[in-house]
C-alpha cells in the first residue's frame, strides 16, 4: 500500500511538473525557423494552417513606431485555439506580445479576445501563430496599424532610454512621442538658461494608462518636484525651480503614445488703485482686483512680473478720465491718476522683446453697467470708449505663445 502511495505520489508531482512546464512556456523561434518567414504586410488578411510540431512564422517592417492591434474578429481559428507571439529580428528569446483566440458560441468558432495590441518600435518583426492542436487547425489574420507620429525616430537600436541618448528638446513646444512594449523608458534634454521654475505638462494619448514624468539632474538622480500631478489617469504634471544648467525629463509607463510640453513658468503680479480704498492687496495669474458690485472706480494700476525666463518686460497703458490714454508704463510704475477722482476707463497690456516672442498676455476688465469685457491680449484696448463709464476691476494672464484665451474674446473693447 506504502509503495502504490509513493507510485502516485511521483505520478501526480510529474503530471503538475508538466503542465507547468506547459503553461509557462513560450514560444521559441529558431534561426533556420525565421530564414523561411512569410513576409506580410499591416491591413492585409492572411490565411494558414498550423498543428503543434508545425507552426507558421511570419516576417513584417514598421518604418515607424507605432501600435499594432486586432478587432474581435481580426484574427481566427476552426477547431482549436491559436496563439500569436510577436518577436523583434535583435531579440528571439524573448516575446513582446502573446494573444490567444478564445471561443465564441454565437459564431462557433475561434476569435480574437476584443482588442488585443502590441505597442512597437521602428523596425522589423516576426510573428509565431502556433496551436497546442495535433491536428492541422485553419487560421486566418489581419494586423492594424497606427502610427505613433512620435516627434523622434526611435528604433530597437537607436533608443533615447539613457542619459547619453536623449533627444534635445526646446521649451514651450509640444512633443509627440511612444513607449512600447520593448522600451518602457524615454529621455529628453533641455537647457535652463537662469535660475526658473519650470513646469512639465504630459499627456497619454492612446487610452487611459499611468504615465509617469520625473526630472533628473546631469548625474542622473532623480530631482525632488515642487509640485507634481503624476499621471495616475493618463495626464500629469511636475514643476520644479532649477538652477542654471542642463536637464533631462524622463517619461515611463508599460505602453502607449504620449505628448509632451516644457515651459518655463512666468507670474505676472498686479494691484489697483480704487475709490475709496485706495491701493488693493497685489495678487498673480488671473486672480481678481479691485471691487465689484459697490459702485467704486479703479483710478491706477500697476503691473510687474516677479518671475520670467527671457529678456523683456510687461508695458500698460491707461485711458483716464479728462486725460485719455496716459502712456505706456512698465514694471510696476503707477498707470492712471490716484486721489483725483478719475475714472480709468480702459487699458492697454502687452510684453515687450523675448518675452513677446515667447507669450501672449491676456488681460479682462470690470465695467460699470456691461460687467466683465471680453479677453483681449498683446496691446488691444479691454473696456469702453465713449460712455464715461468707469472700471471696477480687472484681471491678468500670461500664456505660452499660441495658447487659447481663457475665455471669450468677444466685446473686449465697447465704443459707441
Amino acid at each position: 500500500m506504502k509503495i502504490l502511495r509513493k507510485i502516485f505520489t511521483v505520478m501526480l508531482t510529474l503530471c503538475l511538473v508538466i503542465c507547468m512546464c506547459v503553461v509557462t512556456t513560450p514560444a521559441t523561434v529558431k534561426a533556420e525557423t525565421v530564414s523561411q518567414a512569410t513576409s506580410i504586410e499591416v491591413g492585409l488578411k492572411y490565411t494558414g494552417n498550423c498543428n503543434y510540431n508545425n507552426k507558421k512564422v511570419y516576417k513584417f517592417t514598421l518604418k515607424k513606431s507605432g501600435l499594432i492591434y486586432f478587432n474581435n474578429t481580426d484574427y481566427e481559428s476552426h477547431g482549436d485555439k491559436i496563439y500569436l507571439y510577436f518577436y523583434h529580428e535583435e531579440d528571439l528569446s524573448n516575446y513582446l506580445g502573446r494573444f490567444r483566440s478564445e471561443y465564441n458560441d454565437n459564431i462557433g468558432y475561434y476569435v480574437a479576445n476584443n482588442y488585443d495590441y502590441v505597442y512597437l518600435m521602428a523596425g522589423t518583426y516576426y510573428l509565431i501563430v502556433e496551436t497546442d492542436s495535433d491536428t492541422n487547425i485553419a487560421f486566418a489574420f489581419k494586423m492594424n496599424y497606427k502610427s505613433a507620429n512620435e516627434s523622434f525616430a526611435e528604433t530597437y537600436s537607436s533608443r533615447y532610454d539613457v542619459i547619453s541618448n536623449a533627444k534635445k528638446v526646446n521649451v514651450d513646444t509640444w512633443y509627440r512621442g511612444v513607449l512600447s512594449d520593448d522600451d518602457n523608458i524615454d529621455m529628453y534634454k533641455f537647457t535652463v538658461p537662469n535660475k526658473q521654475t519650470v513646469k512639465v505638462t504630459f499627456k497619454a494619448l492612446e487610452g487611459d494608462y499611468r504615465l509617469y514624468g520625473y526630472f533628473i539632474s546631469s548625474d542622473g538622480k532623480e530631482i525632488t518636484c515642487d509640485n507634481s500631478k503624476a499621471g495616475e489617469s493618463g495626464a500629469g504634471e511636475i514643476s520644479s525651480t532649477l538652477e542654471a544648467g542642463t536637464y533631462y525629463v524622463k517619461f515611463e509607463s508599460n505602453n502607449g503614445f504620449y505628448k509632451f510640453r516644457i515651459t518655463p513658468c512666468v507670474s505676472v503680479s498686479y494691484s489697483t488703485f480704487v475709490q475709496s480704498y485706495g491701493w488693493r492687496p497685489e495678487v498673480s495669474n488671473g486672480a481678481f482686483s479691485g471691487t465689484s458690485g459697490q459702485k467704486k472706480r479703479l483710478e491706477a494700476l500697476k503691473i510687474r512680473i516677479s518671475e520670467k525666463p527671457y529678456k523683456g518686460s510687461v508695458m500698460y497703458n491707461a485711458y483716464v478720465q479728462k486725460i485719455g490714454w496716459q502712456g505706456w508704463k512698465s514694471n510696476g510704475a503707477v498707470a492712471g491718476t490716484t486721489n483725483k477722482g478719475y475714472r480709468t476707463e480702459a487699458i492697454k497690456v502687452q510684453l515687450s522683446k523675448d518675452m513677446k516672442t515667447h507669450y501672449d498676455i491676456y488681460y479682462r476688465v470690470y465695467i460699470q453697467k456691461i460687467g466683465w469685457s471680453g479677453w483681449a491680449k498683446n496691446g488691444n484696448p479691454a473696456g469702453s470708449a465713449g460712455f464715461a463709464y468707469r472700471l471696477e476691476g480687472m484681471q491678468v494672464k500670461i500664456l505660452p505663445k499660441g495658447s487659447a484665451a481663457p475665455g471669450s474674446s468677444k466685446k473686449a473693447y465697447t465704443t459707441k
